[in-house]
Order: structure tokens, then sequence, then C-alpha cells
């Protein structure tokens, strides 16, 4: 039983940190835009 609540805790941990990786990606290409189109300048903070 703890074997499978390890695994369980795993599996859902890495779709965790994958989604933060694909969340950062998206957030940095949508900045990028609107600082190619000369609507933002300047800094964001994420928490």
């Amino acid at each position: 039983m703890k074997k499978i609540f390890v695994f369980a805790f795993a599996v859902a941990l890495s779709q965790i940190l994958f989604a933060q990786d694909s969340t950062l990606k998206k957030l940095e290409e949508l900045l990028t835009a609107y600082t190619n189109v000369g609507r933002f300048n300047g800094s964001v903070l994420v928490a």
C-alpha cells in the first residue's frame, strides 16, 4: 500500500513540475510578444 501511495505522489508531483515549466514558457512567450509590439516595457513579478 505504501508503494502505491509513493508512486501516486511521485506521478502527481511530476505533473505539477512539468506544468510549471510549461506555464513559465508560455508567460515568457507572451511577454516577449508584448515587448516586440511595444505594448510592454517593465518588469514582472511572478509568485
